[in-house]
């Protein structure tokens, strides 16, 4: 029981670390697309007030899986791999706050629908 149990949370601690690692990345790269839009995609452009909400999104997300997180060494320690993410890896971090836009969008018509 004992060696099934320490799998399984070494397993989900593993899994955390590849979460964390990942929302990390988004997480700098919004930051540093908010600080300097035409060098980190020049192609498009960015509002900072998005890039800034979608950095506190992974912020939140970092900081919900482990309180403790220092996401000041999160970020450097992320930094180097957000400069180098793939136009696809930047779709997936924009792609993860689609949902969460349309249900708060949903959310705020309600609110004023009262």
């Amino acid at each position: 029981m004992i060696i099934p149990t320490f799998l399984a949370l070494a397993l989900s601690a593993s899994a955390i670390d590849q979460a964390n690692t990942a929302d990390a990345r988004c997480l700098a790269w919004f930051l540093m697309l908010e600080s300097k839009p035409d060098q980190y995609w020049p192609d498009q452009y960015w509002d900072a007030a998005f890039a800034k909400s979608a950095a506190l999104y992974y912020a939140g997300r970092i900081s919900g899986r482990d309180p403790a997180a220092d996401l000041q060494a999160v970020i450097l320690r992320a930094a180097p791999m957000a400069r180098r993410l793939s136009p696809a890896e930047r779709a997936q971090c924009r792609g993860a706050l689609k949902p969460v836009g349309v249900a708060l969008h949903g959310a705020a018509d309600l609110i004023n629908s009262r």
